[in-house]
């Protein structure tokens, strides 16, 4: 299916470098071979771009069997990346929903702000201006989760289980279809922390829940 679906997405950008410079080389208006230029240079960056994205995809697997996990206090570790994101997108409204004492689950953190980064990239896309992002940790003692939850549009009626794999996607924004690597790799990482990923439409915009982080010494997040 990779092939398959990389042939179909590397096709769009591949004719727009190639027509621009057909196109370029019989052009003689200064103006027009610059817009041609420009065409061809837009093709190539987006070549590129999801050529590093696709690299990234395939070999995080590999990179996450040799992670050593320990104990990484969920709570704070929100807490911070939230009031990063708050200065860096002050056109929308953050809400950091956290409980009062530290939720230590057994992680790694750097993969962990991968994963946000990817939950927080995507609701970036839908979130209109003015529009809020609410990050959450729950500790029910038996169960540890965390969500993303953006305003904006909604997911198509596609099975929420196959948002998660590779190459899969059910949201559009101005520039076209996502490819879908993001949720791929939330999954991807969460499940090596022992949790496992949800998205769902809430009325107002999509959430995104991690349930079930397996707490320090072995002890489950499950239900």
């Amino acid at each position: 299916r990779i092939p398959r679906t990389l042939r179909h997405e590397l096709s769009n950008p591949m004719s727009t470098v190639q027509t621009s410079l057909e196109l370029l080389a019989d052009e003689t208006d200064p103006m027009q071979q610059a817009r041609l230029r420009a065409a061809a240079e837009r093709g190539i960056a987006k070549l590129d771009s999801t050529l590093s994205r696709v690299t990234e995809a395939v070999s995080l697997e590999d990179a996450l069997r040799e992670d050593v996990l320990y104990p990484v206090d969920l709570r704070k570790l929100l807490q911070d990346y939230g009031a990063i994101q708050a200065e860096q997108h002050p056109r929308l409204r953050w809400k950091i929903d956290v409980p009062d004492a530290p939720v230590v689950v057994d992680a790694h953190a750097l993969r962990l702000e991968q994963l946000l980064d990817k939950l927080i990239d995507n609701a970036l896309d839908f979130t209109p201006d003015q529009g809020r992002i609410w990050l959450r940790v729950r500790d029910h003692l038996t169960a540890v989760s965390l969500s993303v939850e953006n305003e904006g549009v909604g997911l198509v009626s596609t099975p929420s289980d196959d948002l998660f794999q590779l190459f899969s996607s059910s949201r559009q924004d101005a520039t076209g279809v996502h490819l879908g690597l993001g949720l791929y790799i939330v999954r991807a990482i969460a499940e090596s922390f022992g949790a496992s990923p949800q998205i769902e439409s809430t009325g107002r915009g999509v959430r995104v829940t991690l349930q079930g982080f397996r707490r320090p010494g072995g002890l489950t997040g499950c239900n």
